[in-house]
């Protein structure tokens, strides 16, 4: 609201964003996805969180994170590094197979 108060006026407003709910939105998916999200009994963690390759990659000229989450992203991805085989790869085809092969 603050924008459209700033938009409409041409006075600014003070916003306040709680650290701790910013963060627990942030990590609820990636942590807590078992407990809350999807199948419990499957226990909590959501497995690529923990994989070794979910990390940033270092490059010539600093570090890089890629992160495709719609099936469309990865067809795009695999295109943009080189690997467009991939597209038609079973193991890639959906969100929860490529889970299943993060590593």
């Amino acid at each position: 609201m603050a924008f459209v108060w700033r938009e409409r006026t041409g006075h600014g407003q003070q916003v306040n964003v709680p650290m701790m709910d910013a963060m627990v939105n942030f990590n609820l998916i990636e942590h807590l996805w078992g407990a809350t999200l999807d199948r419990p009994d499957l226990g909590m963690g959501y497995s690529r969180v923990f994989s070794p390759h979910h990390r940033p990659y270092p490059t010539q000229d600093g570090h890089i994170c890629v992160m495709a989450a719609m099936d469309n992203q990865w067809l795009r991805l695999f295109d943009a590094i080189g690997r467009p085989e991939l597209r038609d790869d079973p193991r890639f085809a959906t969100a929860e197979l490529r889970t299943d092969h993060i590593d």
